[in-house]
């Protein structure tokens, strides 16, 4: 079946009409003793609505325009002006849904606009063929994650049922009609953290055509207000019937006249304002209160890893089948390769058995939802959303054998949603409860009071807050409220972070960001450079060795004992103190304050107050005040108990097909805390030190200190290792340190989970792995080596995003991985607010994280490649750009182009805080960094030149944009010119711009 949720007003009336009609038929059927004692109440009752004959009438107003929030007076108000054409379409549309049945005629709707996909139906016959676990899971999985409905097809059944349910007149005409599916096909087509608003909803909206929303006969003078000249009705009457007044009346009357035509305009004014209102509430509802629960019901909406921000349609028969595999191949269990061990990363929890563990825990569940990418899936917990823990007794004496059902926030979604009180139409005045079997966000939180449909500019995301979910009274006694994971890990995640701060190097060569690579790699890249300086092989490229290894399910196979002894060790301190410190700091050129937030931690011995060490946190930070919001004490043993709960008896619960099951972590960590990443930096850190031995011993020719970055053996042999979470990168310009560097990171630590997935190991020339078997012969398996190449002819060699020559050690940036529609995906459009600032703010966000000093250090790059990075960097932003215009149906030009022009400076003091952060001594810009203002502003104009000039439909803005590139290169001189102008033309065939956007 598929219809709205049952929790839908419409829903519980039928239910409601369905139970009395059979408690009449029982009526009537039973004696009249029966009848007169036990269920007169009930007839009394009966009789009474049967006695309402506007009790349709009366319903559909209280849910279309949520009259029950209302006062008394403006109910009434309302309930007299619709109560002529208003009465008819109300009636009439709960009469197109009531009658007949509604759910089979949605089901063949869906079904011809919307049929299941042929990847289901061959997993659903392999699946109902054999009840065994299947070695293809993953298989199957990665062709279930593809088979989602496209969109044009959901837009086509929202229109028929549009079209099925409500009248005609509701829409006024038919050009409303056509508005309203253009808004639908925007809604359906929405990214994640995209938000419809109300100027999108009410767009080509005429509200003189929704006449059944105006008083009977207001509609019609109000169009044609000042055109007939018809007078007050009462002077009509004066005039026909009052011929013997006296001259004073007669004067009096013509004093008045003016008056009361100025009250008439401006009571038709406040009609329309009132028709506006009603208009813009009840489309409100058309998509919160209708479309939005159609969807739910039909459909699994949800995010991917292979489409970015884009968002996908799941039928629930394919989401069903893709949720029972998830959950069948985290349950199963694992054998280790080289030993008999077996291993569930999953257990199942019998009822009772997840009711005593949460009685006993500090935190509680959390819901694990599963995120469909190209070769599977991914669990992820929601550790950062409040779960709330229901224990409903099956029996009023044995609460102990009750079910455990949670109520929590989905995950995240586009989509059109309120901050209120009512939830898909139900109102509930002390919780809130959503639906967790859909695949809807906190964006799908329903509802909003009829005030707010004007108020709000926007139907978008609703921020959290726990006071939106507290239990009903009646079942507080079995109700367990707790805050979520992530806020109870913050004091933890502060000890942790203060610990391995004081350590040297607790990450062994992990990083927590890329900016901490820059540093490590500039210093190797130096030296290998000046050894090859010193050998006079100064015009000979430099023969480096790249590899790169990517550990298998690096947060699932941790060994949770190992990984317990090893924190442990970290914590050594009884009490530490924490202070929250705010910045509020002023910046003139926004016209606004910027706050930011820093945590103080120390251990006691060591605590110094907030005004002791005032002068130390203002250094350097001029026109700002400091301000001390919190300080909190954290016991050690409290830290402990808290990582020992986390990391050995972390709960999640699942929804299934039938009931939600609660599963028990065995095996690695949750990658939705905030402590995932520090854990896994200290857990492989450990295991680099096992591999590779403390100090290197283990690597044929390898310095152990020139592991951590630039220092060299006795051989005058550097030898550079990197690891950003999972994934390795080893450069050496020895062959047999880079051998031995693969033949042990293959071998690895299987006993503790560390283990190298062959198929994304990279390198940049011809090699194998040296395996040796049980026979004690040595095989060797072959490795895939990059077959980019750069102009030069030198390998590139990618890692993280970052482009490595392998003959030069230059750094580009990799923008492959936006080709193909995944720039458009990743994108978010503003659609509420000030859109000219907003548009402003995401091109510094299109910026921003590529503003890395690794792309523009001299001593890494030559001025070709830092200039070439340049520009393909505002290439790419140009790119973001018209696509974020192309969303919107109006866009000033001048604007555009004055944001264009603070783009560039903008880039170039990001980059500049950059370089000077990580430097130690004070820095000449103009040896480090060969990219001044003029040059950037060039580079720039000239980048967004030629992505609109590319590009149809901007012919205005293009027309421009040549004469602001003209003149920015009068600024620098004829050789130069030639020069940015030949780079120019090889870095823009490089970014193949036809991959990145459509014409």
């Amino acid at each position: 079946h598929v219809t709205l949720p049952k929790s839908h007003p419409f829903q519980q009336r039928i239910e409601q009409q369905t139970q009395r009609k059979q408690q009449h038929q029982t009526q009537e059927a039973s004696s009249h003793h029966n009848l007169c004692e036990t269920i007169q109440p009930q007839q009394h009752q009966q009789q009474r609505e049967r006695q309402q004959p506007d009790a349709d009438y009366r319903f559909m107003l209280n849910v279309i325009f949520e009259l029950h929030l209302e006062n008394k007076n403006k109910q009434k108000r309302i309930r007299k002006r619709l109560g002529g054409a208003g009465r008819i379409i109300c009636e009439k549309l709960w009469k197109n849904y009531s009658s007949g049945t509604p759910c089979r005629n949605y089901g063949r709707l869906l079904e011809r606009y919307c049929r299941l996909p042929k990847a289901y139906s061959e997993e659903a016959g392999a699946s109902s063929s054999s009840s065994l676990l299947l070695s293809g899971d993953n298989e199957r999985l990665a062709r279930l994650a593809h088979a989602f409905t496209p969109k044009e097809g959901i837009v086509s059944f929202l229109g028929s049922v549009l079209r099925k349910i409500f009248p005609v007149n509701f829409w006024g005409s038919e050009h409303n009609f056509q508005s309203v599916m253009a808004s639908v096909q925007l809604f359906v087509r929405l990214r994640r953290y995209e938000r419809l608003t109300n100027k999108n909803i009410m767009h080509g909206i005429s509200v003189t055509e929704m006449k059944w929303l105006y008083p009977t006969g207001d509609a019609d003078a109000h169009n044609n207000d000042g055109i007939n000249g018809t007078d007050d009705p009462t002077d009509i009457e004066d005039h026909h019937g009052n011929t013997n007044d006296s001259n004073t009346q007669q004067k009096h009357r013509r004093r008045r006249k003016g008056n009361r035509k100025g009250k008439r305009n401006q009571k038709q004014r406040t009609n329309h304002v009132t028709a506006t209102e009603l208009t813009l509430k009840a489309l409100r509802w058309v998509f919160q209160g209708f479309i939005i629960p159609l969807l739910r019901s039909s459909f699994y909406v949800t995010e991917t890893e292979f489409s970015a921000k884009e968002i996908q349609y799941y039928r629930k028969p394919v989401w069903s089948l893709f949720r029972t595999l998830s959950v069948r191949k985290l349950t199963e269990t694992v054998t280790a390769k080289k030993n008999s061990n077996t291993t569930k990363h999953f257990k199942i929890l019998s009822r009772v058995q997840a009711q005593l563990n949460l009685r006993e825990q500090m935190m509680g569940l959390s819901r694990l939802r599963f995120l469909p990418k190209s070769t599977g899936m991914r669990p992820i917990a929601q550790l950062s959303r409040s779960a709330h823990i229901q224990y409903p007794s099956t029996t009023k004496t044995k609460p102990a054998t009750s079910t455990v059902t949670v109520t929590s926030m989905a995950t995240a979604t586009a989509t059109i949603a309120n901050t209120s009180k009512t939830t898909m139409g139900r109102t509930s005045k002390k919780r809130t409860r959503i639906d967790i079997n859909s695949g809807s966000s906190k964006k799908m939180n329903l509802g909003n009071n009829t005030a707010a449909a004007t108020r709000n500019t926007y139907i978008g995301s609703a921020r959290y807050h726990t006071s939106n979910l507290q239990p009903n009274e009646s079942e507080s006694s079995s109700f367990v409220s707790r805050l979520p994971t992530n806020v109870i890990l913050e004091k933890v995640l502060d000890v942790l972070s203060f610990e391995c701060g004081r350590r040297e190097r607790p990450y062994g060569n992990g990083m927590d960001d890329l900016q901490q690579f820059y540093t490590r790699y500039r210093d190797s890249i130096c030296h290998f450079k000046q050894t090859q300086h010193e050998k006079g092989n100064v015009n000979k490229k430099m023969q480096l060795f790249f590899a790169k290894v990517d550990i298998e399910k690096c947060y699932d196979r941790i060994n949770q004992d190992y990984l317990l002894n090893l924190v442990q060790d970290f914590v050594l301190h009884n009490t530490y103190v924490v202070q929250k410190v705010k910045f509020d700091s002023a910046c003139f050129g926004k016209g606004e304050n910027t706050v930011r937030l820093k945590k103080v931690v120390e251990t006691v011995n060591d605590y110094q107050s907030f005004h002791s060490r005032e002068h130390a946190l203002a250094q350097h930070k001029e026109n700002t005040v400091f301000d001390l919001l919190k300080c909190t004490l954290a016991e050690g043993k409290n830290v402990l108990d808290l990582l020992r709960e986390h990391i050995l008896r972390h709960t999640v619960v699942t929804s299934g097909r039938y009931e939600r099951k609660v599963l028990l972590q065995c095996s690695g960590i949750s990658q939705g805390s905030t402590l995932s990443m520090l854990l896994c930096n200290l857990y492989y850190g450990r295991m680099e030190e096992l591999m590779f031995g403390k100090n290197g011993e283990h690597l044929p020719s390898l310095d152990p200190i020139a592991m951590t970055g630039s220092r060299q053996n006795e051989e005058g042999i550097v030898h550079f290792m990197s690891r950003f979470v999972d994934d390795f990168l080893f450069i050496s310009p020895n062959k047999e340190s880079f051998q031995g560097f693969l033949d042990r990171t293959h071998e690895g630590k299987t006993e503790l989970g560390a283990r190298v997935n062959p198929k994304k190991t990279l390198v940049n020339v011809r090699s194998s792995i040296r395996v040796k078997a049980e026979d004690e012969d040595t095989k060797h398996i072959p490795v895939s080596h990059s077959t980019r190449r750069n102009r030069n002819g030198s390998i590139l060699f990618p890692w993280c995003g970052l482009l490595f020559d392998t003959g030069t050690g230059e750094v580009f940036l990799d923008y492959e991985r936006f080709r193909n529609g995944k720039l458009r995906d990743g994108l978010t459009i503003d659609y509420d607010g000030n859109e000219g600032r907003r548009m402003e703010h995401r091109m510094r966000i299109f910026v921003h994280p590529r503003c890395l000093p690794i792309l523009y250090d001299s001593s890494i790059n030559s001025f070709e490649t830092a200039t070439t990075n340049f520009y393909q960097m505002m290439l790419f932003a140009a790119c973001k750009t018209t696509e974020y215009i192309r969303g919107h149906t109006v866009h000033n030009i001048d604007h555009v182009l004055r944001s264009i022009g603070e783009l560039s400076q903008y880039a170039i003091w990001s980059i500049r805080c950059r370089l000077e952060k990580f430097s130690q001594n004070e820095i000449d810009f103009g040896k480090i960094f060969a990219i001044d203002k003029n040059l950037a502003s060039v580079l720039s104009w000239k980048a967004f030149y030629d992505v609109f000039s590319y590009l149809k439909g901007f012919a205005a803005i293009t027309r421009r944009l040549q004469e602001k590139a003209s003149a920015s290169f009068g600024n620098i001189s004829y050789r130069m010119r030639q020069n940015i102008k030949l780079i120019a033309s090889r870095a823009f065939d490089d970014f193949q711009i036809r991959h990145m956007i459509e014409k």
